[in-house]
């Protein structure tokens, strides 16, 4: 390949570089499982740690839910309300800009771009007591 074309080839991934990584071996994969407090808390709080958390498939998160407030509060009767399996590995590493989301390690997405999908949520009035479902379908946008 002539130089010219290198230098085209260059120019053009330089300007998609909005979604593309700037990959480079300054950052550390670590599996979330692996992660130490003190490192969850600097990625959290955006500090500088060229840190990027792997979440392999079949990593299982318990999930708890809060909601309070004046007019609503939620109450859990067991300490987890169950949990949320992950189906697919994808990564997160925070920049500048904030958390960006990969399934590959080379194209990088704030989550709006990076997923996409529903949440609904309706009320059953056929049993002994009302009840609210919450239900929803998260995918990879394509």
């Amino acid at each position: 390949m002539n130089s010219k074309i290198k230098l085209a080839v260059i120019a053009i991934l330089s300007c998609c570089s909005i979604v593309t990584a700037n990959w480079s071996d300054d950052w550390e994969t670590i599996q979330l499982s692996s992660l130490s407090e003190q490192q969850a808390y600097k990625f959290m709080t955006g500090a500088p740690n060229n840190v990027i958390i792997e979440v392999p498939e079949g990593t299982v998160l318990p999930l708890e839910f809060c909601l309070s407030g004046e007019i609503l509060e939620f109450h859990q009767n067991d300490e987890t309300c169950g949990h949320i399996q992950v189906k697919k590995t994808f990564y997160m590493r925070h920049e500048e800009c904030g958390f960006m989301f990969s399934a590959d390690l080379i194209s990088w997405y704030p989550l709006e771009l990076f997923v996409t999908g529903e949440i609904n949520t309706s009320v059953q009035l056929d049993a002994e007591e009302p009840l609210i479902k919450v239900g929803g379908v998260i995918d990879l946008r394509k």
